[in-house]
């Protein structure tokens, strides 16, 4: 296996312009040892420089600019890959098209956190951009998964500030429990189980990679917020108290953890003055349309799919 090496941008332009020299062109495949098989790959397109028969040294403004294409394949050959790669039978295929097209999302946003192609942003504030003035950004889970945050932090940082809320972490760490039980699992691993186990992958490490990039690209704030206490306790476990049985905090609450976004939001807001702005970056519509009735400005955008 060849050994991983950290490249600031400026020493790895010249390697990978060496990778598109001769011909213009590099395969993009990604391979899930466990869940496809020993060398299995999926084959993610052909990236394009467009002109051929130029060395690396004449491909590095190219590179350096972003000037690329991306032939990708269609969703059904995409999904004929993915039924092949997971052993996925023609009985099989319908009850497994569900979880596979979440999963073909979230392959979908690797190619948005690695800046290959932005999100969707609502034109509105696309038009704002970048924010003038004192701005704070705070970040949803679906923003961390779907590439905005990347975005956020490439072009609108260190102008704006961002903060995670404390709750959107502990979904990330969840999620990266249901993918260790399942890579640790000995029972009989069907292509159903082997599906679920790519779409946790995908959810939990690529969400933990973006805050682990936080930490050495950006001054992002991780906000602690005053309802960390009893009522989220009993959002993920039983309470059995005696005392507080009455108070039916076991009762799961709908949207309880956008809740606990928008109240960060809000907290933050309360105490910011009065020229400061917060806009909560998210693609829920439903949490977006809370924070327009709680008077927090959605940053709203449409996930890649």
């Amino acid at each position: 296996m060849t050994d991983l090496t950290l490249m600031s941008p400026s020493e790895a332009e010249a390697k990978i312009a060496r990778l598109f020299a001769g011909n213009g062109q590099c395969c993009v495949s990604v391979r899930e040892d466990r869940v496809f098989g020993k060398d299995k790959w999926l084959a993610l397109g052909v990236v394009s420089l467009g002109a051929t028969d130029r060395n690396a040294t004449e491909l590095t403004p190219s590179v350096r600019n972003g000037a690329f294409e991306w032939l990708l394949p269609t969703v059904p050959d995409m999904r004929r890959a993915l039924f092949s790669l997971l052993d996925v039978d023609e009985a099989q295929q319908a009850d497994a098209a569900r979880g596979l097209t979440r999963a073909l999302d979230s392959i979908a946003s690797v190619g948005v956190r690695a800046g290959l192609l932005h999100p969707a942003f609502d034109p509105a504030a696309l038009e704002e951009m970048p924010f003038r003035g004192s701005t704070t950004v705070v970040a949803d889970t679906s923003g961390v998964l779907q590439g905005a945050l990347d975005f956020v932090v490439r072009h609108l940082h260190p102008a704006t500030r961002i903060k995670i809320p404390t709750i959107v972490h502990m979904e990330l760490v969840n999620a990266a429990h249901r993918f260790f039980n399942l890579r640790r699992s000995d029972s009989r691993r069907s292509s159903k189980r082997r599906a679920a186990e790519l779409l946790e992958h995908l959810k939990s490490q690529g969400g933990q990679r973006t805050l682990l990039r936080l930490e050495l690209q950006a001054d992002a704030e991780i906000e602690r917020t005053y309802l960390l206490g009893d009522p989220l306790r009993s959002a993920f476990q039983p309470e059995r108290d005696s005392d507080l049985s009455d108070l039916n905090l076991s009762v799961s609450v709908a949207a309880y953890v956008d809740r606990l976004i928008l109240e960060a939001a809000r907290h933050h807001q309360a105490q910011s003055g009065p020229n400061h702005s917060v806009r909560l970056l998210t693609s829920d519509q439903g949490l977006a349309r809370m924070a327009l009735a709680e008077g927090v400005a959605p940053l709203y955008f449409s996930a890649v799919r």
